[in-house]
């Protein structure tokens, strides 16, 4: 009987020979030796509490007074003992000690490296996001900028009373011949012009480069030809109901920035405020103050 206290690659030749022969198989002889091992278990639980081996100690879980242990599913006659949360160990103060070190050091340890290609992969997202945001960016402001203005253009100023004041206060349009020749020639026209019809019949690009400033017209030749007062058939860039008194465009251009400053404060801010991008224009936008 006492080789049922062995494991079957722990039997000698002799001792496995003569299992076989006794229980007829070796899986035969390991059902014998589990049914020895119950009982015993068994003996072990009808003993006085002093002498089990379930008695694994006050320091083990769920133990109640007296060493007994609530968390235990059954105690192997070699003093392993199975508890309920799956755990099987001759030591359960040891184990838990251990396996709260190795929690501790897995949270002391230091985060993975990425590699060189996470990081550039990294990279190029947070690019590509940025100047998604800079183009949506773009057109909120202008749509913030732009709310209750829609369709007028400070740029369409009719200049017409603002030369004529002055030809009554200086006798004369401009100081400058070729600009004062122009003016005559379009209030001649009788109709509303501004800066840049003037500096059309200059043919003189000025800031907007000549390139720009004819490109309504197909080009300065064109205009020469075709629009110009000289052409006798003129016509302005905008169309009358589009100018504004130089008063009214003021008020439209004020208008605009004080919702441009609103937007960027606020709703700006909040959807834009983590780029780089929009800190520089919130500078920008804080110096023309």
């Amino acid at each position: 009987m006492s080789n049922l206290n062995k494991k079957w690659s722990e039997l000698s030749k002799e001792e496995s020979q003569a299992a076989k022969k006794k229980y007829g198989s070796r899986s035969a002889w390991q059902e014998a030796k589990s049914r020895t091992q119950t009982r015993a278990t068994e003996t072990q639980t009808q003993a006085p509490a002093s002498n089990r081996v379930d008695n694994v100690g006050a320091n083990a879980p769920g133990a109640k007074a007296g060493g007994q242990n609530s968390n235990v599913l059954r105690t192997y006659a070699d003093g392993r003992v199975h508890y309920k949360d799956g755990v099987i160990t001759t030591d359960r103060g040891k184990y838990d000690a251990m396996q709260k070190q190795r929690s501790e050091a897995k949270k002391s340890a230091p985060a993975p490296q990425k590699s060189k290609k996470q990081i550039a992969y990294e990279k190029r997202e947070s690019r590509r996001a940025s100047a998604y945001a800079y183009q949506q960016s773009r057109k909120d402001m202008q749509a913030a900028k732009r709310a209750g203005t829609e369709g007028k253009n400070t740029f369409a100023v009719d200049d017409t009373d603002f030369y004529k004041q002055r030809k009554e206060r200086t006798g004369s349009y401009s100081k400058n011949e070729d600009r004062n020749n122009a003016i005559s020639g379009l209030i001649g026209t009788g109709q509303k012009f501004g800066s840049l019809d003037v500096q059309r019949e200059l043919a003189n690009g000025g800031t907007h480069g000549q390139k720009n400033l004819y490109k309504a017209y197909g080009g300065i030749e064109n205009y020469k030809q075709n629009y110009s007062v000289g052409s006798g058939n003129y016509q302005s860039r905008y169309q009358p109901d589009e100018y504004m008194t130089s008063k009214e465009a003021q008020g439209v251009r004020d208008q605009r920035q004080k919702q441009l400053g609103s937007w960027l404060s606020g709703e700006g801010a909040e959807n834009y405020g983590q780029y780089d991008w929009f800190q520089k224009q919130m500078y920008q936008f804080d110096q023309m103050k």
